[in-house]
């Protein structure tokens, strides 16, 4: 058994979020000032497949230096070592997504997600669960 004891100078715990994050997923940005900026290097992380230097990456379409857009990257908690997963995630994540809309939230069953993509229920649920796709927000 492990155990930990967590000091603090005053009654509150102070914790930074992307310090309690891996990285290797896209988490959303802890200030609001940065939600646009984090959905802009999404988009187009998404549209370069997670190509983020050379001519086509995302640093050039950005107009910025690729080790700045690296920095960005890990300032909005995007692992630039995943840039390449996620834009192969984004592709899946947008094909689920518009199916469950289509199905209504519904995974299982012969008029479901899973039928319609020609997968387990099973096999669907645990790649919801790896892109954070939750079917009841389509209810």
């Amino acid at each position: 058994m492990e155990r930990a004891v967590v000091l603090s100078p005053t009654d509150r715990l102070a914790i930074s979020v992307p310090e309690l994050t891996d990285g290797s997923i896209n988490t959303p940005p802890a200030r609001a000032d940065d939600v646009e900026e984090h959905d802009r290097i999404v988009q187009i992380l998404k549209e370069t497949k997670g190509r983020v230097g050379g001519a086509d990456g995302a640093a050039a379409r950005m107009g910025l230096k690729r080790t700045t857009l690296i920095l960005r990257l890990k300032r909005l908690g995007i692992n630039p070592s995943t840039a390449q997963a996620l834009a192969d995630d984004f592709e899946e994540h947008d094909r689920i997504v518009q199916i469950l809309k289509e199905t209504k939230g519904r995974v299982g069953g012969a008029d479901g997600a899973a039928a319609r993509m020609g997968l387990k229920r099973t096999t669907l649920l645990t790649r919801m669960k790896k892109l954070g796709i939750n079917p009841r927000n389509f209810l």
